[in-house]
């Protein structure tokens, strides 16, 4: 537990520092084509990697506040013993397909160390960017565990939940 608590705002706090990143490169770049008339060609891949890794980890935050996308009108609609089943089949659902790519993105890793990928105008190995994908999956699994768990004992208590 004392994991996730070290973890419990990493993933904000990562969106946030790539965000601003990602603003300040943008800018630096229209201010660099607009008054020395040149364009700063690297930000474009920089920019793609960040953005892949702010969209990965912003879905991690996306299941720790459980603001995924759900099927609330049928967990609304139960109680008691079927909710818990629901979260639990839903958890359970949604680690499969976690799991399912976060394995895709490490064969996709392995594809590409074993190819030498490197982006066209830097040569950034590509796995710097296809590792998000297992990293956030992963991450994304534990989030929904816990928050399934918090979910159902919740409920077991008596207490409102999902």
């Amino acid at each position: 537990m004392k994991i996730l608590k070290a973890l419990n705002n990493i993933e904000e706090f990562f969106c946030a520092i790539l965000i601003i990143t990602m603003a300040l490169l943008n800018f630096g770049n229209v201010v660099s084509r607009y008054f020395l008339h040149y364009s700063w060609s690297f930000t474009e891949e920089i920019l793609m990697i960040m953005f892949l890794w702010c969209t990965l980890f912003a879905t991690v935050v996306a299941f720790k506040r459980k603001q995924h996308l759900g099927l609330s009108i049928i967990t609304e609609r139960v109680s008691g013993n079927m909710k818990i089943v629901l979260i639990i089949i839903s958890a359970a659902m949604s680690c499969i397909l976690l799991w399912f790519f976060a394995t895709a993105g490490i064969s996709l890793i392995k594809t590409e160390i074993l190819y030498k990928q490197t982006t066209p105008v830097l040569s950034i190995p590509e796995p710097i960017a296809t590792v998000s994908i297992p990293i956030c999956c992963i991450l994304g699994i534990i989030r929904v565990i816990t928050c399934a768990v918090k979910d159902t004992k919740d409920l077991l208590k008596g207490g409102k939940s999902v």
